[in-house]
This record gives C-alpha cells, sequence and structure tokens, in this order.
C-alpha cells in the first residue's frame, strides 16, 4: 500500500511510528540528510504522535505530527528555539500528518508541539542542539 509517498509493508512497524518519521523527515528535506529519531510525545486521547528528529550533520531538528485517527482532520506541528520567536509550524486538515518543519537549533534548545483535533501536547527546552542526549 502506497500512503502519502510512504510505502508501508508487512515488515514495516505500525505508520506513524519512529522509522516512518525518519523515512518522512529524510525524505523532504532538501539535500542530504541524515535525521535520527529523538524522541516522542503522545497526543491525549491516543489521538496521534509527535516526533522530534535531529540531524548532526547540518545541526537542524525536524518535526511532525502523526495523527490515528480516519479522515481528514485538523492536525499542526510546531517546532522553536526555547524562549525564541522564531517558530516554525504546518497546520491544516491532514489525513496521515502535519509537517515536517525543520528548524537549525546548533546549540541551542527547543520547544516541539503538535495537535489532533482538539488535544495537544508540548514539550519544552528540549534536546539542546549540538549535543541531543542533553534533556
Amino acid at each position: 500500500m502506497v500512503t502519502a509517498g510512504l510505502v508501508l509493508s508487512a515488515n514495516t512497524a505500525a505508520y506513524g511510528d519512529e522509522a516512518q518519521a525518519v523515512q518522512v523527515c529524510n525524505s523532504e528535506s532538501s539535500g542530504e540528510t541524515n535525521y535520527e529519531w529523538l524522541e516522542s510525545l503522545t497526543i491525549p486521547d491516543g489521538l496521534g504522535t509527535v516526533h522530534l528528529l535531529w540531524d548532526d550533520t547540518t545541526g537542524t531538528n525536524c518535526a511532525m505530527t502523526f495523527g490515528s485517527v480516519s479522515g481528514r482532520t485538523y492536525m499542526d506541528v510546531g517546532l522553536q528555539h526555547t524562549g525564541g520567536d522564531n517558530a516554525v509550524w504546518d497546520h491544516g486538515d491532514f489525513t496521515q500528518y502535519a509537517g515536517p518543519v525543520y528548524l537549525e537549533a546548533n546549540f541551542v534548545c527547543v520547544d516541539y508541539t503538535g495537535a489532533v483535533g482538539d488535544r495537544s501536547a508540548i514539550d519544552e527546552n528540549r534536546r539542546c542542539g549540538g549535543n541531543p542526549g542533553l534533556e
């Protein structure tokens, strides 16, 4: 089955998991990238998941929200430097995911957020770029 440019097979884990987030962030960015999954947030009521990824070569974060709903539903994803005013967003009515959005964040902590329907999740002051192991 082909879904939004992603090929899902019996050997692929559930749609919207870490591997799918890596695939989307790498395939939709410009140039050569090597995004690695860092962490995720669960949207309340099991409506979806927000993923945060990092590319060490470019010093860039990627974020996206996968929905666990059927049909077109409002979804969003946002990413910004902690305490900054440089937010990047994607929002609208989507069938599978919002994003990805990209933000250069070398040695800068980020806030990321996502929503599906009227439920949202946010995590702040995360993964200070340049050393993604920092929390």
